[in-house]
């Protein structure tokens, strides 16, 4: 049952794993906001991500609100100021509404899951 969504109202779980040449996936399970940033922060900096590649999963994120989004701006100019890179790895249709919404689907870098996997991002 590994890749069941988590329950509604799920508090942010974040799985990490180092991947080829030092870059670091964060896999966003449950929900990112003002309560959750602090864990997606630590995450990052015990996964010493930045001036490195960071991939963030949101497959499993469930909720985003203005506060994660704005966290998530945080870290891409973070990366970009240390010499590292952000990829977002596509989330549902109710999280990918937000961020077209917002605009930010053309403002952080977003691809499919599909072609981060075939090697294509």
């Amino acid at each position: 049952m590994e890749d069941s969504p988590p329950p509604p109202g799920a508090p942010l779980t974040v799985e990490s794993q180092t991947l080829q040449e030092g870059a670091i996936q964060l896999a966003l399970i449950g929900e990112l906001d003002l309560a959750t940033i602090p864990l997606l922060d630590e995450e990052l900096d015990k996964a010493d991500a930045w001036g490195k590649r960071v991939i963030l999963d949101l497959r499993k994120l469930q909720f985003v609100d203005s506060s994660g989004l704005h966290a998530l701006l945080r870290v891409d100019r973070r990366l970009q100021e240390t010499g590292g890179s952000l990829t977002i790895l596509r989330g549902p249709h109710a999280v990918e509404r937000l961020f077209n919404l917002t605009g930010l689907d053309t403002r952080l870098h977003i691809v499919d899951p599909d072609e981060f996997i075939s090697g294509a991002a």
